[in-house]
């Protein structure tokens, strides 16, 4: 079976002050690629986060993992 390397699959977490608020999964060629994709979807899903605004509160872990 051939596998392309660069390609992951990662899941990536967002916080607001330690408490998770969001969790998505996809599989992408790149962590910045993995990082675009979901903040797009978060900021839409979650509308009570400004994407222009500076959230100390608010963090994203990426988690690899097996694909």
């Amino acid at each position: 079976m051939y596998r392309d390397h660069f390609v992951q699959r990662r899941t990536v977490i967002y916080e607001d002050g330690g408490v998770e608020v969001a969790r998505y999964s996809l599989t992408a060629a790149s962590a910045l690629a993995t990082e675009l994709r979901t903040s797009a979807t978060f900021f839409a899903e979650h509308r009570e986060f400004d994407a222009f605004e500076i959230l100390p509160g608010l963090s994203f872990r990426i988690v690899h993992a097996d694909a």
